[in-house]
């Protein structure tokens, strides 16, 4: 199928999806019956207390985590595990902290065998207002630094989906807000 046609049916789809633990207590059940649909372009979120099971659905999401009910399926096809094509943007950010911020950007793309090229790479560190910070460690960075590193190197796979775990939290508003809409129009 061409990239440029239309996918038939929804690009996430989530069948009475559910995750229990086993433990000193007996079964716990983290999430129940979850069902939805997402379309390509379309957006959601979810909200709810801390500790109810928001992290844990993007991990199964992103296919780190099986469900132990129901199924997940991505572009028509059940999730068996992580996908190029699907990025994640933790709460910890996950950076490397050996590598420079361009390096942690371009990192996901150089194993998947689609870098960014330079112009590419210039745009988005300007962007994201990394730019001056390109060759600094994430030791070096403040938290607002790293967490727009996280989400470059997530945006830099162009990815058809993006999971983003408390993305924004330590952006200022006006980044939150151009963070937003750069990718909600890519």
């Amino acid at each position: 199928m061409s990239s440029n046609q239309p996918m038939a049916g929804p690009l996430l789809r989530l069948d009475d999806v559910g995750l229990a633990y086993h433990s000193r207590r007996g079964i716990q059940a983290v999430l129940q019956h979850i069902s939805f649909s997402l379309a390509q372009g379309e957006h959601l979120t979810v909200s709810g207390p801390s500790g109810c099971g928001k992290s844990t659905l993007l991990r199964l999401i992103a296919g780190l985590q099986a469900p132990t009910e129901g199924q997940i399926y991505f572009a028509g096809q059940k999730m068996t595990a992580p996908r190029p094509d699907l990025a994640i943007v933790f709460q910890d950010y996950g950076l490397f902290p050996w590598k420079t911020v361009e390096e942690n950007i371009l990192l996901p793309g150089r194993l998947h065998g689609s870098p960014l090229d330079k112009d590419q790479l210039a745009s988005l560190l300007d962007t994201l207002g990394l730019t001056a910070v390109r060759h600094h460690y994430p030791g070096e960075l403040s938290g607002g630094q790293k967490q727009r590193t996280a989400l470059g190197r997530a945006m830099a796979m162009q990815p058809k989906l993006l999971l983003l775990d408390e993305p924004f939290s330590a952006l200022d508003p006006d980044m939150r807000r151009q963070c937003h809409d750069l990718y909600a129009i890519s």
